[in-house]
């Protein structure tokens, strides 16, 4: 299980990264993003994907920690992605629409998303397909001011 602690810490590190990409996008660099290289569906608009460069370290080690929770050691991560959502056109949605739209899509494209309990702010998940046996495991942190959706897909080890 994944310690209260870290959560905290993670959950900080997230509303940290999403309120310096307005102050300092020369820092973090992201694309506009259509559609998900994980589970290949279309997304909510506004999304923007943080490219492999930017990630913060503590992204991945919080993905990495949620496979190992996850599948029980039994998982290893292997393709990542961190989108975002904020600004103008996410406050005019908001966290809850587009996390709707999103799983709404997942679900249509024959994906079972499996959240999680959210603890401090974070929510973890899984989503599981049925066709190829494919599972990618994540969380997403939804502030007044963005949201944050970063995600792998597992390979078993």
């Amino acid at each position: 299980m994944i310690s209260k602690k870290f959560s905290v810490l993670l959950t900080v590190c997230g509303l940290i990264f999403i309120f310096s990409l307005s102050a300092a996008a020369q820092e973090v660099k992201t694309a506009r993003a259509v559609s998900s290289n994980i589970v290949k569906v279309w997304l909510p608009s506004g999304a923007e994907k943080v490219l492999p460069e930017s990630v913060p370290a503590e992204m991945s080690a919080m993905l990495e920690k949620i496979v190992a929770d996850k599948g029980q050691g039994k998982w290893k991560p292997y393709d990542t992605e961190v989108l975002i959502w904020k600004g103008a056109d996410f406050k005019k949605t908001g966290a809850a629409a587009i996390i709707g739209r999103l799983t709404e899509r997942i679900k249509a494209a024959e994906w079972q998303f499996e959240p999680g309990k959210a603890e401090s702010g974070m929510t973890i998940f899984t989503v599981r397909e049925d066709a190829t046996g494919n599972v990618v495991a994540g969380f997403y942190i939804a502030t007044e001011d963005g949201l944050m959706w970063a995600w792998t897909l597992v390979s078993v080890k």
